[in-house]
């Protein structure tokens, strides 16, 4: 074999102002001088993004030309900013497409094990780190084209009016297509790096490096609105949104502004120059109207006041001075910092901020309880600088405070960044915002607005019903109103997983900070399972078809079945989701001697499998996986069958893809004997059960009792009953509906 080389190909896409552009590198294992200066450069590049009312569902795919003579081993990495998230990964064999599925970790790392080193590798795709994915593959061939794809979305913020899509393209010259669906007054598209183009169904672009679109609409301040996501039977998903006015003649209120600096040892350099310029930049934006302390703070605290003083020049200048002189040394403590700036705080009306700047990492738990024990009304804003800080710690502990967190990674960014949080700090609009008339809604505690600022939820409703958001303005109640009619149905898949992403995230919060536990950790892994979404604890896996081994077909089977299992108690999930499935495993049957020496079928989309005598049957079978691109139909596979005497004789052997859920009908009639429930389903299906709802012991198999109909008695006690009935086709594709009876 030629010496494996490697190529590590990182796509940066953070959808914030501060990352870096696209690059692409190799690290040759035996590097040669007739090897290219690039050996495996991008040769094409492609982008289609869709953005429903502010949410971005972006295709990129990338094309990469081995420009030597040996064999690479690629590696592509993938860096996501915060709220984006990956629904879809795939590479390419030549011409056929390899589509990965989730997993749970473990399994696909095991998978990818039996696999690796017998050819062509699988793809693993999963999360290395905050924000950041990996995926590799080998070989890649000499002179060969390498594409992969990946599928992400992100909600874009809006700030006022404007909202704007960010991606670092490569230096290739890229193709972008836009589309843009609204239900407001779209007043202006355009884009400051890219010339576009409008056509009949949105815009199209060509060109390099940094994307930006810049997007304005037509909406009043204070206008609820809301998208949703429902299936049948099942409750709605909704993603809610409101700006604050953005009134720049509005009043500014005196405050009480509390810098707190972490000065220990790993500030040392140019996070502790980048945060004390910043703070000096805060100090120099103070009102006289203000007042203002400052506390630096290691393993121990101290403090430039007993409280804050108001900000007259003497003030301001022994601020500075004070600043200026802080030095690194020691180690973090948190809570303690934390409990000493929020107990000088003056018990008055005046709004208390607190702006905390740290690099490290401290005891969570012990900062969590003295978040938790203050009563005052102090709002805490967290900055995190750097790699090494902690920030499920710090965003819960805005988030109880009802600040807000912001993650700084460059430390040359600090300046601008901390400048920026106070601008915000300094114009609050909205204070106390609650938002009531749905369940279960993320994020949980909602921080105040500031001008022009939005508010985004994600919640669910099982019910019509008001939407109703309150905020203090001015010192006065307001309350904004919006009625939902739940329709029957209505898809917008990246509703649900806005959702259920910011449920996943509450819990790895909640296991960053108070340790894994099994209950957490399970239901982390259903959610992502259930929802298509990578995680810590799941991952993508991109499987050749052909190069499945028996024992690995076993594995992904077990997989799978988990998978579905799962599934089945996540109905909702799974209608999101089932374009994200594959059809199946289904199984090929064929007629031959059962002395023949080898039965091995040619399937159309690429997959070469031996059949296996089954003694039950008296057939030759074998299970096969289908690729997720397939569409439901019937397809033939060549079959090549070599008989005892060594003679070879050539079939044909038809299948059925099938991913189409069954269609049944219920009827229900009260008796003396109990409640007989009729099921008349569509051709096909095989098996109907029920179980209860309420009463999670009841479980019920039907009876086939005529073609496509079954039936079930049910000795159900007087009261209210809610059931689930669900039917299975032969294809072993499910369908269920909820139904309530009322015996009397």
């Amino acid at each position: 074999m030629p010496p494996r080389t490697t190529l590590s190909a990182f796509l940066a896409v953070l959808l914030l102002p501060s990352v870096a552009a696209a690059q692409a590198f190799l690290e040759a294992a035996n590097p040669t001088s007739e090897e290219p200066a690039e050996p495996l450069p991008m040769v094409s590049e492609q982008l289609t993004v869709k953005i429903d009312r502010q949410y971005a569902e972006s295709t990129l795919t990338q094309t990469f030309l081995n420009k030597t003579n040996d064999q690479l081993e690629g590696r592509y990495q993938l860096m996501l900013g915060e709220g984006a998230r990956v629904s879809g990964f795939s590479y390419w064999n030549g011409s056929k497409k390899i589509v990965g599925e989730v997993f749970e970790k473990e399994v696909a790392a095991e998978i990818y094990g039996e696999i690796t080193g017998i050819g062509r590798d699988p793809g693993l795709f999963e999360q290395v780190g905050e924000g950041a994915f990996a995926f590799r593959v080998f070989p890649i061939t000499a002179r060969e084209e390498k594409k992969v794809e990946v599928k992400f979305g992100r909600y874009l913020t809006r700030q006022g009016d404007h909202f704007e899509y960010r991606l670092p393209l490569g230096a290739t010259e890229a193709s972008i297509d836009l589309a843009i669906a609204d239900d407001r007054d779209v007043l202006a598209v355009d884009s400051p790096t890219h010339a576009l183009t409008k056509t009949a169904t949105g815009y199209t672009a060509r060109g390099k490096g940094d994307l930006i679109i810049n997007v304005r609409v037509k909406e009043q301040p204070l206008t609820v609105r809301a998208r949703l996501h429902k299936d049948a039977g099942q409750d709605a998903y909704v993603v809610l949104s409101m700006t604050a006015p953005d009134d720049a003649s509005a009043k500014v209120a005196p405050k009480d502004i509390t810098l707190v600096i972490d000065h220990s040892g790993s500030m040392q350099g140019e996070p502790m120059a980048q945060a004390l310029a910043a703070a000096d930049k805060v100090l120099d934006r103070l009102r006289p109207e203000d007042r203002v302390n400052v506390i630096q703070f290691d393993d121990s605290v101290d403090q430039l006041y007993p409280t804050p003083q108001p900000v007259t020049a003497a003030v301001r200048a022994e601020a500075k001075a004070y600043v200026a002189k802080i030095t690194s040394d020691g180690g973090t403590e948190i809570a303690m910092a934390l409990g000493k700036a929020l107990a000088a705080q003056t018990k008055d009306d005046r709004p208390d901020v607190i702006l905390f700047m740290t690099d490290g990492q401290s005891d969570a738990q012990a900062a969590l309880k003295v978040a938790r024990g203050d009563v005052g009304d102090a709002r805490v804003f967290t900055i995190g600088l750097g790699s090494g800080v902690e920030k499920p710690l710090l965003s819960r502990l805005a988030a109880e405070k009802r600040g807000r967190f912001t993650f700084i990674p460059d430390t040359n960014a600090v300046q601008q960044a901390v400048v920026d949080v106070f601008e915000r700090i300094d114009h609050p609009v909205m204070l106390d915002l609650a938002v009531t008339g749905a369940q279960r809604i993320y994020p949980r505690t909602l921080p105040d607005l500031a001008r022009g600022e939005e508010l985004v939820v994600a919640a669910r409703m099982p019910k019509d019903g008001d939407l109703v958001v309150s905020a203090l303005i001015d010192g006065k109640r307001v309350e904004r109103t919006l009625h939902v009619a739940l329709p029957a149905s209505e898809r917008r898949p990246w509703v649900g997983r806005q959702w259920a992403g910011a449920r996943v995230e509450d819990l790895l919060q909640e296991i960053a900070l108070n340790g894994e536990t099994e209950e957490l950790k399970n239901e982390a892994i259903e959610l992502a399972l259930s929802y298509n979404l990578v995680t810590p604890y799941t991952s993508f896996l991109a499987l050749p078809e052909e190069e499945l081994t028996d024992a690995t077909a076993q594995t992904l089977a077990d997989a799978r079945a988990r998978k579905k299992a799962i599934q089945a108690a996540h109905k909702d999930a799974v209608a999101l989701s089932r374009d994200d499935m594959p059809p199946g495993d289904p199984v090929l049957s064929i007629k031959a001697p059962k002395d023949a020496k080898q039965v091995t079928a040619q399937f159309p989309f690429g997959l070469t499998k031996d059949l296996e005598w089954d003694t039950h049957d008296e057939t030759w079978k074998v299970r096969f996986l289908v690729p997720k691109d397939v569409i439901d139909g019937v397809y033939t596979a060549k079959v090549v069958i070599v008989r005892a005497d060594g003679s070879i004789e050539l079939a044909k052997a038809t299948y059925t893809i099938d991913s189409a859920e069954p269609d049944f009908l219920v009827t229900m009639t009260q008796t003396d004997a109990g409640v007989i429930v009729r099921v008349t389903a569509s051709a096909g299906v095989t098996t109907v059960q029920l179980g209860g709802v309420t009463d999670p012991t009841l479980r019920v198999a039907f009876t086939q009792v005529a073609p496509n109909e079954f039936e079930a008695v049910l000795p159900l006690a007087a009261g209210r009953h809610s059931l689930r009935i669900v039917a299975a086709d032969s294809a072993r594709n499910e369908a269920d509906q909820v139904f309530d009876v009322e015996v009397k």
